[in-house]
């Protein structure tokens, strides 16, 4: 019997087996390795690979399951590199030909269930959530009661999280990107002893300077077009009352203040702001010599409350999508400037361990995203479009959706580009 998207009994202890045997392999080599490189800095160093596929090997040997392993391993690319280094290092034993077979074995599983490493691990995780599976049960349960605790300590919650970051190139002024970001909250609830609530806006190569943002019945009736930058609250998905409660701007200058205090804690609110900014970063695509001359795009959303539910949603010019990777990350909110254009590589250290799938999708149908988060995003993600000068149909769509985030880190999504461009249509 399928329990999800064709994969069956015999392939989830296929799975298993393979999880395990990674497990095994892995510490089989890894207790050869000298005791003082055994971190993630010092595997990286001595072997030459990146911090990320080393704190990725290095969990494998904390998984409390094998099903787990398959979630928070490398892929099979980055286990091929990790074998690559070991075998210029002439263990005794390196165990090498046995972790290539085990790679083959896994790779082509994953061809005979016609899929991807991050599809079958999103798989999993819906699997272990609704199955009996003691990892599954007791990661939810720790979640929920998290959760719970979390918004006793802070005197407030939200139900979802819904952010929105569109990306593309400046018609008027090619040298640059221009970015519209929604963000949507839905369901907050904030007691007496609650903090004021904040909404950042940061850039990425620069922080912001906001104003008082502009208050708006329809997103496609304003000026925006002729102004370069600017922030506002989109009233049809904010309640009554709010735009009374703001409280102006952080000392940085770059977060909107509301006090919420004078609203009856027995109402749920919801707010939506936005900010846009014509110049947001340098024009990736703008080469020298054919070589990409700027860092990664980041699109993010700080989790700054209890949350029950978080989905971040990146929109991206076609050009911008086809000369970039995109990476999901979850990460401490202790930069400012989104680390200052930084790749991911660079902010290892910052990154839970976490894992999260990004989705693809066309941003003028997104009937699938609304049905997975129970909440109306297309006419959100038209305004955005349209604020930014396209339509949904210009533009290629990724998403996350991650349920009980981790309080106070921010979700995000890094678009690095290639050292290389092509102008090949999707």
């Amino acid at each position: 019997m399928d329990f999800l998207s064709g994969i069956n009994s015999s392939n989830l202890i296929s799975l298993k087996d393979i999880g395990a045997e990674y497990q095994n392999i892995i510490k089989k080599i890894v207790d050869q390795i000298p005791v003082n490189v055994r971190t993630v800095a010092g595997l990286s160093k001595w072997l030459t690979i990146s911090h990320s596929n080393s704190q990725r090997i290095l969990y494998i040997l904390t998984c409390a399951s094998p099903l787990e392993v398959i979630l928070h391993m490398p892929s099979i690319q980055g286990i091929q590199y990790f074998l690559l280094a070991i075998k210029s290092k002439s263990l005794t034993n390196d165990h090498s030909d046995d972790l290539n077979v085990l790679n083959q074995k896994f790779g082509n599983l994953l061809l005979e269930l016609n899929t991807s490493h991050n599809q079958i691990k999103k798989n999993i995780r819906q699997y272990l959530e609704f199955s009996n599976e003691p990892i599954g049960k007791a990661q939810l349960a720790l979640k929920q009661s998290l959760l719970s605790s979390n918004s006793r300590i802070a005197d407030a919650s939200i139900e979802s999280v819904i952010g929105i970051n569109c990306s593309v190139v400046n018609k008027k002024n090619p040298e640059f990107l221009s970015e519209v970001v929604i963000a949507n909250r839905n369901g907050m609830k904030f007691g007496p002893r609650s903090s004021y609530f904040m909404q950042p806006f940061v850039g990425n190569e620069k922080n912001y300077l906001l104003e008082t943002p502009e208050l708006l019945t329809d997103l496609h009736d304003n000026d925006f077009e002729n102004r370069s930058t600017g922030q506002f609250l989109y009233q049809k998905y904010t309640s009554s009352k709010v735009s009374s409660c703001f409280a102006g701007l952080s000392d940085s200058g770059n977060k909107l203040v509301y006090d919420f205090k004078n609203i009856d804690s027995d109402n749920l609110i919801d707010i939506c702001l936005g900010h846009f900014d014509r110049e947001s970063e340098r024009n990736p695509l703008q080469t020298n010599s054919g070589q990409i001359n700027s860092g990664p795009t980041i699109h993010g959303i700080e989790c700054r409350m209890p949350t029950k539910r978080l989905t971040l949603i990146s929109l991206m010019d076609r050009e911008l999508a086809l000369n970039s990777i995109a990476i999901a990350g979850n990460y401490m909110t202790n930069f400012s400037a989104q680390e200052q254009s930084k790749n991911p590589e660079e902010v290892w250290s910052d990154r839970f361990s976490n894992e999260i799938v990004i989705n693809m999708f066309d941003p003028s149908q997104a009937a699938a995203i609304e049905s997975e988060i129970n909440y109306p995003v297309q006419e959100l993600i038209n305004s955005a479009a349209k604020l930014n000068g396209r339509t949904p149909d210009e533009l290629i769509g990724y998403y996350i959706t991650v349920e009980y985030p981790l309080w106070f880190t921010t979700y995000r999504m890094y678009f690095e580009y290639s050292n290389s461009l092509t102008t090949t249509d999707l």
